[in-house]
Order: C-alpha cells, then sequence, then structure tokens
C-alpha cells in the first residue's frame, strides 16, 4: 500500500497534522518509507511485523443532564 500523506489522512479520517507527525516518526523509526514521485511525497509500508491495526474510539459522552452535573470530583480535578 503507498499513497501521499493527504491520501492517508483522507482514509483514515485523522487530520492532516496528526498524519505528518505520525508519518515523519515511521519514517524516522524505519517502519515507513518516503519516495519523491511526480504526485509529490508517497508513504509505503516498510514492514507490517508487530503493527497493530489502529482502531478509533469515539470519546463516551454523558447521556442525561445529571450525569452532566458539576460533582466535587470534577472541581477537584480542575
Amino acid at each position: 500500500m503507498r499513497g501521499t500523506a493527504t491520501e492517508i489522512a483522507a482514509r483514515s479520517g485523522l487530520p492532516n497534522g496528526s498524519v505528518y507527525v505520525t508519518l515523519r516518526t515511521l519514517v524516522a523509526r524505519g517502519r515507513v518509507a518516503r519516495a519523491g514521485t511526480a504526485r509529490g511525497a508517497e508513504y509505503s509500508l516498510v514492514s507490517s511485523g508487530g503493527i497493530r491495526p489502529f482502531k478509533r474510539v469515539k470519546p463516551a459522552r454523558p447521556t442525561s443532564a445529571a450525569e452532566m452535573e458539576r460533582t466535587d470530583d470534577a472541581a477537584l480535578a480542575e
């Protein structure tokens, strides 16, 4: 699999900035290769060994007004 950072961001649903930071880190670790092409920089996976798929999880949100009430614990956390 190979693609530009913009394509990877579009497929993953992650912001472009996060994708660029992640790709830079993976290139530095030797897990992803960067190649200059006519389309710009393209990235490809060097080795899939040990890489686990990323599962995007939505944060939990309160479902009722009672759950959104401020508690003493919440005040202490600030």
